[in-house]
């Protein structure tokens, strides 16, 4: 099989999405999960493993030369080639750990350093979220839209709080960013699982969302989901970039309806 373009590696990282999200579904029905902790709250199971070693087989027998960027398999900076893949196996590890069927299977196809496909599946709900740049972004197939809310008032935000260990140095933050979406918006949701979190902006279930640091496997394809979908996506200030670049950094990230994100921001700058 060769492939030589854009829709073609699209269609090829659903299949893989699908293969793997059918595995990590199967992993999870036979009960008896494996699960060890790398650090305080922050989870890896046997199927995150076994997910990622599928992607990363399929991937290698179609596309030898190129390079990986995976939550379980983290090369370091000098060893990203100029055609990257980026793969969360399981985004959302502690909903999946607690049979909660909010999470799912990531990932994302980067060129010289800017993401140009992501697909995120969640085989719990048998949903397949995927874009390819410039071409808009899809749910089963179908186009997908953020909502048209124009006030914060009206809108839905989900935030993540990030692992315990990165969340020590933004405890008093997050707390009050939390507290003032409470005030200021129609009510608020914590779903565990930023690539879904990411996902339901795209498609209008959710009108934003916001948290403090993530790291490029959690986002790389949903931001690229959301954005083609329309939803508006950034940083609070000034991007706290690395010379890697936007998609493969770790960062916050804001996303939201068209209407509310500059409302948004400026209510977590407060």
């Amino acid at each position: 099989m060769q492939i030589t373009n854009i829709t073609e590696i699209l269609t090829f990282t659903e299949q893989v999405a699908a293969q793997a999200g059918q595995l990590v579904k199967q992993i999870s029905e036979r009960g008896s999960l494996i699960i060890n902790q790398k650090s305080k709250g922050d989870l890896v199971t046997e199927a995150d493993l076994a997910s990622e070693n599928l992607i990363i087989k399929a991937i290698k027998d179609l596309f030898p030369e190129h390079s990986f960027l995976s939550e379980e398999t983290n090369p370091s900076a000098d060893k990203l080639g100029n055609n990257l893949w980026i793969i969360d196996p399981i985004d959302g590890t502690t909903n999946f750990s607690r049979q909660i069927p909010l999470c799912g299977v990531s990932i994302a196809y980067a060129l010289n350093k800017e993401v140009l496909v992501g697909v995120v599946y969640n085989p719990f709900s048998n949903e397949m979220f995927s874009a390819a740049k410039g071409r808009g972004a899809f749910l089963n197939g179908k186009q997908i839209r953020p909502t048209e809310v124009n006030k914060l008032e009206n809108a839905i935000v989900a935030v993540g709080t990030s692992s315990p260990t990165k969340r020590r140095q933004f405890n008093e933050s997050i707390t009050r960013q939390i507290f003032n979406i409470l005030k200021e918006t129609q009510d608020v949701r914590r779903l565990g699982a930023a690539a879904i979190d990411l996902c339901m902006v795209a498609c209008g279930r959710l009108d934003g969302f916001y948290e403090p640091i993530l790291c490029p496997w959690d986002v790389a394809a949903a931001k690229l989901i959301a954005k083609e979908a329309g939803a508006s996506c950034g940083f609070l200030k000034e991007s706290p970039l690395n010379n890697l670049g936007e998609d493969i950094s770790c960062h916050e990230i804001i996303a939201a309806a068209p209407g509310i994100y500059e409302e948004l921001r400026q209510l977590l700058l407060r």
